[in-house]
């Protein structure tokens, strides 16, 4: 999308852009209305946790809505080396990353029994999960049916193989009447307000600009889009803390004067009315493969809630729904994502563990919840036995626990434990961040067994690998607390497991090599991304996306100095004895 930026300073001085969409702006029917989002950045991280709590939130006001607002839990925002309290923290700024002198790079070719002895070695040390019990996964994965939701022949919006805003608008007046006007549903006039027909008009417009363009581009077939848009209401939305929302009774609402006050009280970012529009038309895509039986749970993408249970389910995933939509956002809108960034830097963590497998296809979890089968998943992690297709399950779900208010698994903890945790703040972080280690130890775990799938390969060097654990690693601290040294204590685990498996992957590249491990360490820590020749990598066997993509996360997580797993140890060793490491 066409924009243009403008420079502007808060009354902080903090420096930022304001981002003009001409795509939008300058049709006949737009968004009737600009606010400026609320994002400076010199935010506190609570303030932050309160914004995430307000943006994009979905309907919470229906029994039925089973998507809501998440939360962020990870403190990668401060700066403990600022703080006057810290100590035995390390300094981010040092370490063995300067330009070195360049080398020719170290081919490897390992002998496929030793990857072999690799990932047996993973198959039989799998992650423990904490709370695992507690997460239904076997009962879960035995009940899931595939969606049997077949494609339309034909759609009422469609005209020309495109959504026409035309059809859609008349469309949505008649059910709009039918359902505001049903005596039997409280819900809508307890909860929304009639738009006037002129705002409905605009926000259809922008409802078929934007899903034409993602049908397009994701090369989806636009009769399943349509087959549920058919059933959209748009309303004013009532609620107190609701910006807008989309619920699976296929109601949009919106509140712009929620938004305006919101926004207008923290008066300083960029526009974002478009962009609350785009997220949640994104959703409105998402449900295209739904069936709308609540009697069998409710569909949004390959992910299933079932309506009124008590029990615990790790198919409903909305922290990847959000992630998904506020992408596909960022990508449409051309803005900058600050809203679930935490949930999309877990997204972003699930496709570097993936990117080094030559079967999984460029950044396909990122509209995974375009799918209409949840096994889409199992594939896009190579999972082929029941035991690894858990394991997915497993891993997903901590990071949505992580993440999300989840109640009943709330009440299952509360049953096992006898501990109330939903408004205990102190034992939910606890919780939330073990059950966050957890998942990204599998995700290690994914990694190291995906970049087995090039130690053979002509043209993959050993300074490649390290190029990839740096990044990985990079991630990984991004999202763990460790620097002071009571959290140290808390991830010791997370912190051994994870060396363990990086000690038998080094093993069996010092095998290959015909060196010693503690040779592999010492060039390890030794190794730099840059030499003065420019980058020590190559990736010959990664695609140009794939590369993309590295660099970005690159750019993104990695700092000079970043510490290696492997090193955390002697750092608060020798942070302890007040010594600079």
């Amino acid at each position: 999308m066409e924009y243009k930026e403008e420079i502007y300073t808060d009354k902080n001085g903090n420096i930022g852009k304001l981002r003009r969409y001409k795509k939008l702006n300058d049709k006949k029917y737009r968004l009737r209305k600009r606010f400026v989002k609320v994002m400076a950045i010199g935010l506190s991280f609570a303030t932050l946790i309160g914004i995430g709590k307000l943006l994009f939130k979905d309907d919470d006001n229906n029994k039925y809505a089973n998507y809501n607002v998440t939360t962020t839990v990870s403190t990668n925002n401060y700066d403990y080396n600022n703080d006057e309290n810290s100590y035995y923290s390390y300094n981010v700024e040092q370490g063995e990353d300067d330009i070195v002198s360049y080398k020719p790079l170290t081919p490897l070719n390992v002998n496929e029994g030793d990857i072999e002895s690799f990932k047996t070695y993973l198959r039989n040390n799998p992650v423990k999960y904490t709370y695992e019990d507690l997460y239904n996964v076997d009962k879960a994965y035995n009940n899931y049916k595939p969606n049997d939701i077949k494609t339309p022949s034909n759609s009422v919006l469609v005209v020309n193989g495109l959504l026409s805003a035309d059809a859609l608008y008349n469309k949505v007046l008649e059910n709009n009447e039918a359902y505001y006007n049903d005596t039997k549903n409280n819900n809508a006039k307890a909860f929304f307000n009639e738009l006037k027909k002129k705002d409905i008009k605009e926000i259809c417009v922008v409802i078929a600009e934007v899903v034409n363009s993602e049908v397009k581009k994701e090369n989806l077939n636009i009769l399943d889009v349509c087959k549920n848009l058919e059933h959209l209401k748009i309303f004013e939305d009532k609620a107190a803390f609701n910006n807008a929302s989309v619920n699976d009774n296929m109601c949009l609402s919106v509140n712009e004067r929620f938004i305006e006050k919101i926004f207008k009280f923290y008066n300083n970012g960029r526009d974002c009315y478009d962009e609350v529009i785009v997220h949640e038309i994104m959703h409105l895509i998402q449900y295209m493969t739904s069936n709308l039986n609540k009697e069998d749970g409710v569909e949004m993408g390959p992910f299933v809630s079932y309506v009124d249970s008590n029990e615990v389910n790790p198919l409903n995933l909305t922290w990847i729904l959000e992630s998904n939509a506020e992408v596909e956002m960022s990508e449409y809108t051309g803005s900058e994502i600050t809203t679930y960034s935490t949930q999309v830097g877990y997204l972003n963590s699930v496709n570097l563990a993936l990117s080094s497998s030559h079967s999984y296809p460029t950044n396909d979890i990122y509209t995974i919840s375009y799918q209409k089968d949840w096994n889409a998943i199992y594939d896009i992690f190579g999972a082929k036995t029941d035991s690894e297709k858990k394991d997915v399950m497993k891993c997903l779900y901590s990071i949505e626990v992580s993440q999300t208010a989840d109640d009943n698994f709330y009440e299952a903890y509360n049953g096992k434990y006898g501990k109330e945790i939903k408004n205990n703040d102190d034992l939910k972080q606890e919780v939330k961040k073990t059950c966050a280690r957890e998942a990204l130890l599998e995700l290690s775990r994914v990694f190291y067994r995906n970049m087995c799938d090039n130690l053979n390969k002509k043209d993959f060097y050993l300074e490649d690998a390290f190029y990839l654990i740096r990044l990985w690693e990079s991630d990984l601290l991004y999202h763990l607390d460790y620097n002071l040294e009571e959290e140290y204590l808390v991830c010791k685990d997370f912190i051994d497991s994870y060396n363990n498996i990086q000690n038998e992957f080094f093993k069996m590249l010092a095998k290959s090599l015909g060196c010693t491990i503690d040779n592999i360490y010492e060039w390890y820590d030794n190794y730099s991304m840059k030499t003065d020749k420019g980058n020590n990598y190559v990736l010959n066997n990664f695609d140009s996306k794939k590369k993309e993509f590295l660099t970005d996360m690159q750019k993104e997580r990695y700092k000079k100095g970043t510490p290696r797993l492997s090193s955390i140890d002697e750092i608060m060793s020798v942070q302890k004895e007040g010594k600079s490491y």
